[in-house]
C-alpha cells in the first residue's frame, strides 16, 4: 500500500509513478464500482462498529481482489499490473482526483481530529497564559501605584544620657564617720580545765556547758576546775565607739535547785593570749592562775543557784584609761603581754577571760553555758558608750582642715596647746593616723591636720606621746590614707 504523509491536517496518497491507466472492460469496472460501494458501506460500519468491523472490511477487500484476479485470465505480470491499476483507480474520484477510502480514510480523519484538538488546546493554553500574565502584571502595577503604605513599627529612639563627670571622692571626706553606742562580741571559744583528777588530761572545748569549782585536794569526786572564754575583737568597731566606754562580761548560769540562799564567790581576770583556749587541757597549760593575770588585776562576783544571767564589770580589766579617753593601744599591748608599744603589729586583739574559785571548797561548783549551746546562751562582752557630748564631733573640709565645734566643757575658755610635733617624725609627705584620737570622717590625716586637730582640743598629746622614729614604725605613720603601717 502506498506511503501516506501529513499535509495541512489531511492525508494524500502518493500516486504510482506509472499514471497510465488501462481501461478495463465494462465488467471489471462494474465490479470495481460494486467493490467501492461495498467498501464505502463497510467504512460506514467501521465508524460505528470499532476496530473489529475494520478488520472485517480488510478481509472483504482482499476477497474482492482475489475474485478480480481469478476473472482475469492473463498471466501473472498482467495480474500485477491490473492489481496496481485497480488500487490506483480506487483512490480516484469521477474526475480522476485521488481519494482515500476505507480504513485509511477513517484513521486519517481520527488522527487529524486528535492533532487538531491538541493544537487548539496548546494554542488556547498559550493564549490563556499570556492573558493571565498580562492581567496579573497590570493588576500588580495598578495595586502598587494605588496601595497605601502600611505603617511599620520602628524601635523607640534611645536617649543617651551623658553623666557629667564628678570629682573623685576625697581621701578625707568632710562628713563625719559613723559612731557606735554599743558593740557586743560573742565568745568564739570556751572550755573547762581540770587541774587534778581523772579529767585533767582531757579537753572539753566542745561541751555546751563549762564548770567552775573550788574542789578539795585529793578528792577525786570533787576535782578543782576553772573555765576559759575567748573573745576575738574588731579594732575598727571599737574605734567607732563614742567615749567614754564601759565594759561588761555577761554569763548565762545553769540554774540549779539547791539552797537559793547559798552564794559562792568567783574571780575573773584576763590572761595573755597565745593559743585558742579550746586546745588547752589540765596538762598542757602555759600559765598559772592567778599569778599570770594581766597586771595582777581581777574582779569578783557572787553566784546563787537560782541566778540565770550574771554580768561582771570589766572596764578596768580590759582598758587603761586616761581621764575619759580610752587607750586602745593598751589593749593591744595586753594581747601580747608586751609593754613595748613601739613593736606592736596592727592586729585585732583577743581577750582571754579566766573564771575560777581561788579557795578550796567541798561544795559543788557552778556551770555556765558555752558558745556551743544550741540556744546560743554563751558568754558575751559588751562595750557600751556612756558619753553625753559624742554628737559634737568635728569634720574635715576638702583641704583636710578640721572644722566644727569641739566638745569642750561648758566653762572651757582656752584651747590646749599641742605638746608634740608629729611632723618632725613623719614628715609632711606622709599621713598620720592616731586611732585613739582620730578625727571622725578621716582614715588618715596630714601632719598639719593632726597638729590642728590637737590644737583645737580634739586629742590629748599623751595619746601619742610615743612617736615613730621612722616610717613603718608605730603610732600611725602611713604611706597612704587608710594604709596603716604601725601603731
Amino acid at each position: 500500500m502506498p506511503a501516506l504523509r501529513d499535509e495541512e491536517f489531511g492525508f494524500q496518497v502518493d500516486q504510482a509513478d506509472d499514471e497510465e491507466s488501462t481501461e478495463e472492460d465494462d465488467d471489471e469496472e462494474s465490479d470495481d464500482d460494486e467493490d467501492d460501494e461495498e467498501s464505502g458501506d463497510e467504512s460506514t460500519e467501521d465508524n460505528t462498529g470499532g476496530e473489529e468491523s475494520g478488520e472485517t472490511e480488510d478481509d472483504d477487500d482482499d476477497d474482492d481482489d482475489e475474485e478480480t484476479t481469478d476473472d482475469d485470465d492473463k498471466d501473472e505480470s498482467d495480474d500485477d499490473d491490473d492489481e496496481k491499476d485497480e488500487k490506483a483507480d480506487s483512490f480516484k474520484d469521477e474526475d480522476g482526483e485521488g481519494l482515500i477510502s476505507g480504513k485509511a480514510a477513517d484513521r486519517g480523519t481520527e488522527d487529524s481530529d486528535k492533532k487538531r484538538q491538541i493544537t487548539v488546546c496548546v494554542v488556547c493554553c498559550l493564549l490563556l497564559a499570556i492573558i493571565l500574565g498580562l492581567g496579573l502584571g497590570l493588576g500588580l502595577k495598578d495595586k502598587g501605584d494605588d496601595e497605601t503604605p502600611v505603617p511599620v513599627r520602628t524601635p523607640a529612639p534611645t536617649r543617651n544620657v551623658t553623666i557629667p563627670p564628678t570629682a573623685p571622692p576625697s581621701t578625707m571626706p568632710p562628713t563625719q564617720d559613723e559612731s557606735l553606742d554599743e558593740v557586743i562580741v560573742t565568745a568564739s571559744a570556751d572550755t573547762t580545765i581540770y587541774v587534778d583528777g581523772q579529767f585533767a588530761g582531757d579537753g572539753f572545748g566542745e561541751r555546751d556547758v563549762m564548770l567552775v569549782q573550788g574542789g578539795t585536794p585529793g578528792n577525786p569526786d570533787l576535782p578543782r576546775a576553772f573555765s576559759l572564754v575567748q573573745f576575738n575583737l574588731n579594732i575598727t568597731q571599737l574605734a567607732k565607739l563614742r567615749e567614754p566606754v564601759e565594759i561588761e562580761f555577761c554569763l548565762e548560769h545553769v540554774v540549779s535547785a539547791e539552797d537559793p540562799d547559798r552564794v559562792v564567790t568567783y574571780t575573773a581576770c584576763l590572761l595573755p593570749f597565745s593559743s585558742p583556749v579550746d586546745q588547752y587541757t589540765g596538762t598542757n597549760l602555759t600559765f598559772q592562775i592567778p599569778a599570770d593575770c594581766i597586771d595582777g588585776k581581777n574582779v569578783t562576783f557572787g553566784v546563787s543557784p537560782p541566778d540565770d544571767l550574771l554580768c561582771i564589770p570589766a572596764t578596768d580589766l580590759v582598758l587603761e584609761t586616761n581621764g575619759n579617753e580610752i587607750d586602745i593601744r593598751y589593749l593591744r599591748a595586753r594581747q601580747q603581754n608586751n609593754g613595748d608599744k613601739r613593736k606592736l603589729l596592727n592586729l585585732d586583739p583577743v581577750l582571754v577571760l579566766a573564771i575560777f574559785n581561788p579557795e578550796n571548797s567541798d561544795q559543788p561548783g557552778d556551770q555556765f553555758y558555752t558558745s556551743n549551746d544550741p540556744e546560743e546562751r554563751g558568754a558575751v562582752v559588751e562595750f557600751m558608750s556612756t558619753g553625753d557630748n559624742a554628737t559634737d564631733v568635728p569634720t574635715l573640709d576638702p583641704d583636710g582642715n578640721a572644722t566644727g565645734v569641739p566638745s569642750f566643757e561648758p566653762n572651757a575658755t582656752e584651747v590646749p596647746e599641742p605638746q608634740y610635733d608629729p611632723c618632725s617624725m613623719c614628715g609632711n609627705n606622709f599621713t598620720a593616723t592616731i586611732l585613739d584620737a582620730e578625727v571622725p570622717g578621716a582614715d588618715g590625716l596630714t601632719c598639719e591636720a593632726v597638729q590642728q586637730a590637737c590644737g583645737m582640743g580634739f586629742c590629748d598629746p599623751d595619746q601619742c606621746s610615743i612617736l615613730p622614729l621612722a616610717v613603718n614604725e608605730v603610732c600611725g605613720c602611713t604611706l597612704s590614707p587608710g594604709d596603716v603601717v604601725g601603731i
